[in-house]
């Protein structure tokens, strides 16, 4: 409902670079939950200018996209047989919210309920941000949508107007209708509701001149009268049969309601339109005569919700004119005796002369009779419990009530639950130029959004931030975050008088002993998570870390969640607040001691290196576990099964990553040395099957030092060889090939043949990558007698015969490189067959395209193209588009020797491409060579 934003599920925000990935995702969401087929995305993104090969330059796309996504947000787009499609859950999608509340106003509206319709149509009004797409270079897309969503705008704004006038909000509405009417002079039941308005509100010379002028631009602009309710609204005015309003406006001078015990606003109060939408379409909904509306604010400490609600109750004033009373419930952080506040309940609308029951029963039948049958909104601020909110609520009959809590008062009656979270980042730093002024938030803008970053978009800590440099006129917003930075000063620095970010927090605790949902000690428990969540976990991680069932588990992560402690961060996921973290983690420090963190780091860990253990094998069959991690699996007390096939191994990874990384990083920093290295081990091919290279190269890195201690070879030379490919993958030979030579002398020195000889084949690639074909022939050489003396020992096995097609194929590669095409051409055409025999469709097309390139090295072009077209379909069958690029590179080299220019350079470009949308470092090159040869072409 505006240009293109995208939020993962902790809420922060993923930039997309502008062009057709962010087409390709607004494609993707106008229908999300359903599958978009190729045909349409292409035709959606490229309009009338497709790509030679749209199949092709789609899934380069899709892979671009993923990473740019991450991966959990990576996991919600799924390709399928017919096209692709993102998962949206309900609430997540503006444009879906949108829909359902233009249908609820609606349906209310034909009801006649013209409240509830018109306040839940400007709810969905609230949610517009913009022309919807802006900036999505998308004609196709962009016209089919933006005109469908235009339609429905104005439908719902007209629908929100008739409301508002069913009402007798006439007079507040004239400004408003006045600019539509001037945005849309052709839109005659926008003219006709500003007709209807001014007669209204006494102004009917102005409905007839209104009506005059309408007539005028119709007859000009399109040639025809105005249509029937237009003129029979304007005959009724005429010959006086339409009545002005007879109630009083609302909006229109009414005057102010009391008692109107509210405290004042905050003037600082920015965002929260959709919340303030919410709040007013539940408690202005016509209820059952019995039933009073309550509305629940509930949130952490300090997010915001007292100020909400009274922000809401100034602007709903006028809707409850018997009164407006503002108690708070709690005091010195205890819950106040409710005998007490219904004593200032009943004063507060009867009168202090009321005489006052002792009995605390016959009070609340007092306050219940007195309040009977008033426009009464009441504001329960701090309220601790259900039992506590329902002795206070009003009689019936007109009243309503908002309730701020940390808890989400289930069993309420009328109750509707609104989650307060944190501010958007915009609101954030409005918020702080608010308190600073302008002229300061102008000269330091970039450190303003990093202070807001710094507070976690938490109101109570840019509260406090913004009174402390307001009130220093010296402090400069950079100085004021010099001390933020510092974790350990930064809840500190939160404090000014008596409002502290660590004491809101902590206050959100029970007391010491006090009884759970899990019978887990609930102090004790937030500093056990504190050691973990730094990323968001599922309830494996808790119950591995608290040492207790998963059922129990998941009932501690219920009673966090409703204390505010914890957040929803997926299905299933969970984490802290920035701030709420760093009091954990301080608990964790202070309350724990030392043997107590490493145990429960060490189950942690130990969890995660045996779920990922389990997993892989199911994703990974071909690789060849160490002695040292089955037996380490075998006693391991953490190993539940985290899957059942691959795929649903593939989603947990997906799920589970950044957990994982977490996990690692802690048991490298608390010397767990065992599961670390298997973590790493389990962890590393999925890591670099889904391009998570970076984070794979932190985790294989610290895999390796831990291998280093646990000081089994077989372990360290497998180590040794994932961090090599972590870096080789990343196009750092360089780094790579150092490594590589480790893990291979390492397995020389401990008598294992097939490690030496797969080791030996990742250093020779990793030489040929660095253009050095004589060094690689040589370690072929030593791998290739390596594999020999391996199967001479042993029955050849399906891993040594692939390991032996691949240093076949990469001899041929550099033995081509130093120009020794005969033996090259030998050993290549002898690959071939083993390949087809083997059904190797991997070897059988890399060995294809290297045939090709080398028939072009010898000056036989004719003779490369059937290898290099063969390549190129076999690739485009396995959807690789870094390889499919190389063998279009080849093929037009190939074509240029022919001297076919013109079919060169459509093979180039298309290879281009490819390799510019992968950030390839080959694309220079080919683009260098387009240019050579569109230049050529001129010349002649």
């Amino acid at each position: 409902m505006g240009p293109l934003r995208i939020r993962d599920d902790a809420g922060a925000s993923i930039d997309l670079p502008q062009g057709r990935l962010r087409t390709l995702v607004a494609a993707l969401l106008v229908q999300a939950n359903a599958v978009v087929s190729a045909e349409a995305l292409v035709e959606q993104i490229w309009d009338s200018l497709p790509p030679k090969q749209p199949r092709e330059a789609l899934q380069v796309m899709m892979v671009r996209l993923r990473k740019h996504l991450g991966p959990g947000p990576a996991a919600r787009v799924r390709a399928v047989r017919a096209g692709y499609a993102i998962e949206t859950r309900p609430g997540e999608l503006d444009l879906h919210r949108f829909e359902e509340l233009c249908r609820r106003g609606a349906d209310a509206c034909a009801r006649q309920d013209w409240g509830t319709g018109g306040a839940v149509l400007a709810q969905a009004l609230d949610l517009w941000r913009g022309r919807p797409l802006e900036g999505i270079p998308a004609d196709r897309l962009t016209e089919t949508v933006v005109h469908g969503l235009e339609e429905r705008r104005i439908r719902a704004l007209s629908d929100r107007i008739t409301a508002d006038l069913a009402l007798g909000r006439h007079a507040r509405l004239l400004g408003e209708l006045t600019e539509v009417v001037g945005l849309h002079p052709l839109h005659e039941g926008f003219r006709g509701q500003l007709i209807l308005g001014l007669h209204r509100s006494g102004r009917t010379a102005d409905a007839l001149e209104c009506y005059r002028e309408g007539r005028r631009i119709l007859v000009r602009e399109l040639g025809l009268e105005p249509g029937v309710a237009l003129t029979e609204l304007h005959q009724a005015i005429l010959s006086g049969t339409l009545p002005a309003f007879g109630g009083t406006d609302p909006g229109a001078g009414s005057p102010p309601p009391a008692p109107c015990q509210l405290p004042d606003a905050v003037a600082d109060f920015v965002g929260r339109s959709e919340s303030l939408a919410q709040i007013s379409a539940h408690l202005l909904r016509p209820a059952p005569d019995e039933v009073v509306p309550v509305m629940v604010l509930s949130g952490a400490g300090g997010v915001g919700k007292s100020a909400l609600a009274v922000h809401a109750a100034h602007r709903l004033r006028a809707e409850f004119p018997d009164g407006q009373v503002f108690v708070p419930l709690s005091t010195g952080g205890r819950e106040r005796p409710v005998e007490d506040v219904l004593s200032e309940l009943i004063t507060s609308v009867a009168g202090r002369e009321t005489a006052l029951p002792e009995k605390p029963a016959a009070r609340v039948a007092l306050w219940r009779r007195v309040s009977s049958g008033r426009r009464l909104l009441l504001v329960l601020d701090d309220a601790r419990s259900t039992a506590q909110v329902r002795r206070l609520l009003p009689g019936p009959g007109g009243g309503a009530v908002l309730v701020t809590s940390r808890n989400r008062m289930p069993g309420l009656t009328g109750r509707r639950l609104l989650e307060v979270a944190t501010l958007p980042r915009d609101a954030s730093v409005a918020l702080l130029r608010h308190a600073i002024g302008d002229a300061r938030a102008d000269a330091e803008p970039e450190e303003l959004v990093e202070l807001a970053e710094q507070c976690a978009d938490l109101p109570l800590a840019l509260r406090i931030s913004g009174a402390r440099l307001s009130a220093r006129n010296t402090w400069t917003v950079r100085s004021f975050l010099r001390g933020l930075r510092e974790a350990r000063l930064r809840l500190d620095e939160f404090s000014t008088g008596d409002r502290t970010v660590r004491g809101t927090i902590e206050s959100s605790l029970p007391e010491a002993g006090a009884p759970s949902l899990s019978g887990v000690d609930v102090r004790a428990a937030f500093a056990h998570l504190g050691l973990i969540g730094g990323a968001p976990f599922g309830t494996g991680a808790v119950a591995a870390v608290l040492d207790i069932s998963a059922r129990q588990a998941e009932d501690v992560v219920e009673q966090f969640v409703d204390l505010h402690l914890l957040a929803m961060a997926g299905p299933g996921r969970f984490g802290f607040h920035d701030l709420v973290l760093e009091v954990a983690r301080e608990h964790a420090g202070s309350r724990l001691d030392a043997g107590t963190r490493t145990a429960a780091l060490g189950r942690w860990v130990g969890w995660a290196a045996g779920t990922a253990w389990h997993a892989e094998r199911l994703t990974n069959a071909r690789r060849r576990p160490t002695a040292f991690e089955q037996d380490w699996i075998r006693h391991a007390e953490w190993q539940p099964g985290a899957a059942e096939d691959a795929e649903s191994a593939w989603a947990w990874f997906d799920l589970e990553w950044q957990a994982l990384l977490a996990a690692a990083r802690a048991g490298a920093a608390a010397g767990l040395h065992e599961p670390l290295a298997v973590l790493s081990l389990a962890a590393a091919y999925p890591g670099r099957l889904r391009c998570w290279w970076r984070e794979t190269e932190e985790l294989t890195r610290l895999g390796l030092a831990a291998a280093h201690a646990v000081g089994d070879t077989e372990v360290r030379i497998a180590a040794t060889n994932d961090h090599a490919i972590s870096l080789a993958v990343q196009q750092r030979f360089d780094a790579a090939l150092p490594v590589f030579a480790q893990a291979m002398a390492l397995a020389r020195t401990s008598g294992d043949r097939l490690r030496e000889s797969q080791a030996g084949l990742n250093t020779a690639i990793a030489a040929r990558h660095r253009d050095l074909p004589e060094q690689a022939l040589a370690v072929l050489d030593e791998a290739t007698k390596a594999l020999d003396e391996h199967e001479r020992s042993t029955e050849p096995t399906a891993m040594s015969r692939r390991i032996r097609r691949s240093i076949m194929l990469c001899q041929g590669i550099s033995l081509s490189a130093v120009g020794r095409h005969g033996p090259a051409l030998e050993l290549l055409n002898r690959l071939l067959s083993l390949a087809e025999a083997a059904q190797d469709v991997p070897h059988l097309n890399q060995t294809r395209l290297h045939l090709g390139r080398l028939h072009v090295a010898r000056s036989h072009p004719s003779e490369a193209l059937p290898h290099l077209e063969a390549a190129l379909a076999g690739f485009e069958a396995m959807a690789d588009p870094e390889a499919t690029a190389s063998a279009l590179h080849a093929l037009g080299r190939a074509e240029l020797a022919l001297g076919r220019t013109a079919e060169a350079l459509g093979a180039l470009r298309r290879a281009h491409t490819l390799f510019s949308d992968l950030d390839h470092q080959e694309a220079e090159q080919v683009l260098e060579l387009i240019r050579q040869n569109e230049e050529a072409t001129v010349g002649c």
